[in-house]
């Protein structure tokens, strides 16, 4: 080993440059790199690789590098490469120590020097921190750095320090990196480097250009996820919606799936539809590339979503893995095959043991013995990182010495018929098993009835049992976490613990073979009952965000427990859940849940449980979000019987409901009476946060539904108890209450509150309350500055755009919009919008109606007719597409055009 700073260039936009001007390129490319090899030969380097269009260099001096960087840069600048236009190479050069071998080198030091150089731009140079530290004393004249910050690059764990290579004769400017701090992605940073699989990205790079569909597929164990996860960053700047992962891993049943898609992406379900209607038209008009991982259990309910989404979204790509293909037509089949032996699989172990055991590394000596453990492990990169585990306390000889006792039923596992790596996965699993102490295998077993991970009170009760003691739990998960068998995760406030998911499975199997898993579910269905009890409860505290962050974290362990509730028809469990979630905020993980809690109701001796009142709530909100309004009144009513029947104080939010839905339904009366009787049950309770949300309900009722209330009572009241609870919920509605009865009258007031009403709403997401902050924010700014309030509602447009949240928000603040763009002369988008709208405006019925008036009076009738038709007959996107596209035109040429685009 020796340390070595190592240069990684390449070409930007090579493959335009080779499409477009293929015979001039083979001439280009030779310059190409006589300039760059002159320059590494004259610094003192050797250019040891070719990477198709880019060099890989070696010096042993940072500043020797810099130097052959900053020449090559200027050599290729000063050059007239023809109808080619401009040749323009980005560099990286990182520093550490790294191996040599038949005239190549390795180790991870290669790798962030070129992860370094991927997120460049041509023209420009990016030195790693290492390299700033050797150099930043040494360089002449007037070469320097510019500090570009911490950034996260694709596979690698650690963060990197970046800096630009500064230099006259170099550009100054260039756009941000494409790093994955400024991606449009949810994919993860990386928890250990990847290593090898250039090809194999390389590959599925291409067939994702090729083809709409991928699946990549194989055993478990094989490195599918990696290769995919890692193929996916390359396209982190290719799509302008991003590059978005949805995991299945947790997933247990087909139902679901289109809520697992909901929540990856941000989206919502709109009023009146569902969560695959959700999925498919918020991906229809969106380019982006789409990752979902862990198909195989699921595999008939994915292919045919993926079908839906392709036929609809036409700038849609997909990216999956399974264990076999989905089947969709169209698909692109790529096999996943183990790493080479003799190379990368040798590698992959040696980097894996040195982070297993210090002072380790791969020599001459032990190269040999470590290939035949790779061997024995058929190249499977899970089983190779489980056995290089073991050299905490094996040396590689001993290692391969038990690895061939552990190994002992392979030939007979081969021979029924199963894949072969999967059956040596399978043994490599009951070998890092049977490795464990005692106690380690019985907790590994109870760990497998957690879903998407645990914490360390969750591993204490549901595994531990009765009495445990968390430190001598937390011995035990120690132990399986330093023997790769269990997975930790360091989260704000606290640690989180998870399984693979071959690991979870392999575990549920050893559970059921010693009869341990009826208790153990048993127990885990109790304990996340009891925490979403805790939850609801500080749900209306101060410290919402907080339990918002711990629910999201566990709801898939809270959908197990619903699913085992409903298999096992116990409704206490089923109904002490489903009550308890039915506060979260209105737009996070409503509409799961309430599909529970119509199932549980079904459930014999369910509508006697005294707690059913909040079940029914939780049934009736999800009805509701859904636009099944019947249903949602039907649900409001049973509760309040039930509330009523068993003394449970949430008869005021069961009024609110049915008062809410009867509006919905047009039943003016109904609505009336009980939206009257929400805020006399709430006093009644004398609970603070009861009394400031059900004061919101008047309003609400009237700002949605048109029913005609008292919206002025009891704002400074509602934001008074907010304000004396400190819930963020809370207090973004209080904000937007009294920001409605500002109004128009007084915008400024009324803007105040919608600021801060957005404020509150963002700590938990809530994105109902911050879409209903932003456009009525554009209303009352649009009052004292026309324009002003179309960049409003264009930011309006862009959160709707950008969420996927329901268009309802959006729809009831447009008509209190007509009077400004009546006042822009946007004539036919204010008719046309009067005919696609309800007919309710909070700020003003009769000012949005003026409007209108004098909209179709400056087109005349045949052309406010055929608006009308046409209005009334538009979807939701296409709406606000025509929206959006005269909001722009105003916006950026400053005439309206009298509504020439429509």
């Amino acid at each position: 080993m020796s340390l070595s700073v190592f240069l990684f260039s390449d070409i930007e936009g090579s493959t335009r440059l080779w499409a477009a001007h293929g015979a001039d390129m083979h001439e280009a490319l030779q310059r190409h790199d006589t300039l760059l090899g002159a320059a590494v030969t004259h610094a003192g380097g050797t250019a040891f690789k070719h990477t198709g269009d880019g060099v890989v260099a070696r010096f042993e001096s940072a500043v020797a590098a810099i130097e052959a960087a900053v020449a090559a840069q200027v050599a290729l600048a000063g050059q007239d490469w023809g109808a080619i236009g401009q040749l323009r190479a980005r560099i990286g050069l990182h520093a550490g120590e790294a191996q040599s071998r038949d005239g190549d080198w390795f180790g991870p030091v290669l790798n962030r020097a070129a992860r370094l150089m991927a997120v460049g731009h041509g023209g420009q140079i990016l030195a790693s921190g290492a390299v700033h530290a050797l150099a930043r004393d040494g360089l002449a004249g007037e070469m320097g750095f510019s500090d570009l910050g911490m950034h996260r690059l694709r596979d690698l764990a650690e963060p990197e320090h970046v800096f630009q290579v500064t230099a006259v004769g170099l550009a100054e400017s260039f756009p941000p990196l494409r790093s994955l701090d400024g991606s449009r992605t949810n994919l993860p940073g990386a928890l250990s480097s990847f290593l090898g699989r250039e090809r194999e990205v390389r590959e599925v790079v291409q067939a994702l250009r090729d083809h709409r569909l991928v699946t990549l597929t194989g055993p478990g164990g094989v490195g599918k996820t990696r290769l995919a996860l890692h193929a996916a960053a390359e396209f982190t700047q290719d799509f302008e919606h991003g590059v978005w992962l949805c995991e299945l891993a947790a997933v247990a049943e087909a139902e679901a799936v289109d809520h697992a898609l909901l929540a990856a992406l941000g989206f919502v379900v709109r009023p009146g539809g569902t969560p695959r209607q959700a999925v498919v038209e918020a991906l229809a008009e969106r380019e982006l590339l789409l990752i979902i991982d862990n198909c195989e259990h699921l595999r008939a309910t994915v292919a045919s979503l993926v079908a839906e989404i392709l036929l609809r979204g036409q700038l849609i790509r997909v990216l999956t893995t399974s264990r076999e293909q989905l089947g969709v037509p169209g698909e692109h089949v790529w096999g996943v095959e183990p790493l080479p032996v003799a190379s990368e699989a040798v590698e992959l172990f040696a980097e894996r043991a040195g982070a297993a055991r210090r002072g380790f590394s791969l020599d001459a000596s032990n190269r040999p013995i470590i290939a035949d453990i790779c061997r024995q492990l058929d190249g499977v990169p899970l089983a190779i990182e489980l056995a290089a585990a073991r050299t905490r306390s094996l040396g590689v000889s001993d290692l391969l010495e038990h690895l061939d006792e552990g190994f002992r039923l392979l030939g007979s596992a081969r021979g029924t018929g199963g894949p072969a790596h999967q059956a040596t996965l399978r043994a490599t699993l009951d070998w890092s098993y049977e490795l464990l102490e005692a106690d380690e295998r019985c907790f590994f077993d109870g760990l497998s009835v957690f879903a998407g991970g645990f914490d360390l009170g969750a591993a204490t009760a549901v595994v531990g049992g009765s009495g445990a003691d968390e430190l001598d739990v937390l011995d035990v998960l120690t132990a399986l976490v330093d023997k790769s068998m269990v997975g930790f995760t360091a989260v704000a406030g606290g640690s989180r613990y998870a399984l693979l998911e071959t690991m979870r499975h392999y575990g549920a199997e050893r559970l059921a073979d010693r009869a341990g898993t009826a208790e153990t579910a048993s127990r885990h269905a109790v304990y996340f009952a009891v925490f979403a009890e805790r939850g609801a409860i500080g749900l209306r505290g101060p410290q919402e965000a907080a339990w918002v962050t711990l629910l999201d974290a566990d709801f898939d362990n809270l959908r197990t427990a619903l699913q085992w509730s409903l298999r096992q028809g116990d409704v206490d469990i089923g109904v002490r859940l489903t009550g308890s979630l039915w506060s979260l905020p209105i737009d996070r993980m409503v509409l799961e849940p309430a599909e529970w809690a119509e199932q549980i109701l079904a459930l014999p001796g369910a509508e006697d449980h005294p707690l059913a009142a909040l079940t029914h709530i939780c049934a009736g909100y999800g009805a509701q979000q859904g636009g099944r309004y019947a249903d949602a009144l039907r649900h409001g009513e049973a509760a309040v019987r039930a509330a009523r029947a068993n003394s449970v104080d949430v008869v005021w939010i069961a009024h609110g409901l049915a008062g809410s839905a009867a509006g919905f339904l047009g039943r003016t009366e109904q609505s009336r009476e009980h939206i009257t009787s929400v805020i006399d049950s709430a006093r009644a309770t004398g609970d603070r946060y009861s009394i400031s949300r059900a004061l919101w309900f008047p309003l609400n009722t009237h700002r949605l539904s048109g029913v005609a209330m008292d919206v002025g009572a009891g704002a400074a009241e509602v934001l008074e108890l907010a304000e004396a609870v400190g819930n963020p919920t809370l207090l973004a509605r209080a904000h937007v209450t009294n920001g409605f009865v500002a109004g128009v009258e007084h915008p400024v007031e009324a803007l105040g509150h919608y600021v801060a009403a957005e404020r509150y709403a963002e700590v938990v997401a809530n994105r109902y309350l911050i879409g209903t902050a932003i456009i009525y924010r554009a209303v009352v700014v649009a009052v004292v500055d026309p324009m002003g309030g179309l960049k409003e509602l264009l930011r309006a447009l862009d959160w709707n755009d950008s969420t996927g949240s329901p268009t309802g928000i959006l729809r009831a603040g447009l008509r209190d919009l007509l009077p400004p763009l009546d006042e822009l002369g946007l004539f036919s988008l204010v008719v046309l919008l009067d005919a696609y709208l309800p007919p309710i405006a909070l700020m003003g019925v009769a000012r949005a109606a003026a409007a209108v008036e004098h909209g179709q009076q400056a087109l005349g009738p045949e052309q406010t007719e055929a608006l009308q038709r046409r209005g009334g007959s538009a979807s939701d996107a296409e709406v606000l597409a025509l929206v959006r596209f005269e909001v722009e035109a105003v916006l950026t040429a400053g005439d309206p055009g009298g509504g020439e685009g429509i």
